[in-house]
């Protein structure tokens, strides 16, 4: 897949080729057809304890694109493959 992501906290953002993700057990693999960055991103990238990162890491705080398949024992609330969906992580009391 083709990502902005960064390779350690701090570092520069780049932007290259992934391998594909397959989605864990409680996942849902989308295809991100429209994303942006927000604040939480810079939260993530200077290396805020609080969030458990994983590098590489895709940057993207909030998009929008389709559900293209859950992961095994996956309540996707009523969603299936080819629906459309919007991502606006946060904590949640928002």
């Amino acid at each position: 897949m083709k990502a902005a992501f960064l390779e350690a906290n701090g570092g520069a953002l780049k932007v290259g080729t992934l391998p594909d993700p397959r989605p864990a057990a409680g996942q849902a693999l989308l295809r991100v057809r429209a994303a942006a960055l927000n604040h939480l991103d810079l939260h993530v990238r200077g290396g805020n304890p609080a969030y458990k990162t994983v590098f590489p890491h895709v940057l993207a705080g909030d998009m929008a694109g389709e559900v293209l398949e859950a992961g095994p024992d996956t309540d996707l609330g009523g969603l299936k493959a080819g629906d459309r969906v919007l991502v606006a992580p946060g904590p949640p009391s928002l």
